[in-house]
């Protein structure tokens, strides 16, 4: 077995750009968004967060998709659910006489 001089054998650069220049749109195609994926939230850029975004799929709360590692979950449908979960709003706190007559009581300082 010859040893490795470090030289590179006459003609494998240009084999290895004609290589890189045949798989370049080949890899653009597939690391790249699409417009498939386009309406679609994964659990890296959800709103949901990422342990709820896979835990509501994984419970089939949503509709998912699995892409490789990737668990992708419609917009539309992220959006229907955050809007059917929202929290009310607060209320402001009322006035603390407000609260005890709500509850019947008075304040100690009145009797």
């Amino acid at each position: 077995m010859p040893k490795d001089s470090g030289v590179p054998a006459p003609g494998g650069e240009a084999a290895l750009c004609l290589l890189a220049a045949a798989l370049v749109p080949h890899l653009r195609q597939h690391f790249t968004p699409t417009e498939a994926h386009a309406g679609y939230y994964s659990q890296h850029d959800s709103p949901l967060g990422r342990t709820r975004h896979l835990e509501l799929a994984r419970r089939g709360s949503l509709p998912a998709i699995k892409v490789g590692r990737r668990v992708l979950v419609p917009r539309d449908r992220v959006h229907a659910y955050i809007e059917q979960h929202c929290a009310a709003p607060r209320r402001e706190p009322a006035d603390d006489a407000d609260v005890l007559a709500d509850w019947e009581l008075t304040s100690r300082g009145a009797r």
